[in-house]
């Protein structure tokens, strides 16, 4: 049986998105990467929107721009990010136009 401390414990850290078990850990790994691929994912249908003419007829400027957009990004990846925030970010991204 818990304890009572233990349960506070793992409630405050879960709160703080700081893993409890190994589970945990996995679990934030999968989140990180999860980012790292979308950031990609993103921006390689960015560059085959604009290869197929999709976007404007100055290609130099729509790749600084594509490049740009990448390196935000890579920047806002949060390793710390929580399951709950995780999700809510996914789901409007699921459901975004």
């Amino acid at each position: 049986m818990f304890s009572r401390r233990r349960i506070i414990v793992i409630a405050v850290m879960s709160a703080l998105g700081i893993p409890v078990s190994l589970l945990g850990v996995q679990i934030k790994e999968v989140i990180f990467a999860k980012q790292m691929i979308n950031c990609q994912q993103d921006a390689s249908m960015a560059i085959i929107s604009m290869l197929d003419g999709n976007l404007g007829t100055d290609k130099s400027r729509d790749f600084e721009q594509i490049t740009s957009n990448f390196k935000n990004c890579n920047r806002d990846i949060d390793p710390n990010m929580g399951a709950v925030k995780f999700g809510i970010k996914e789901y409007s991204r699921s459901h975004s136009g």
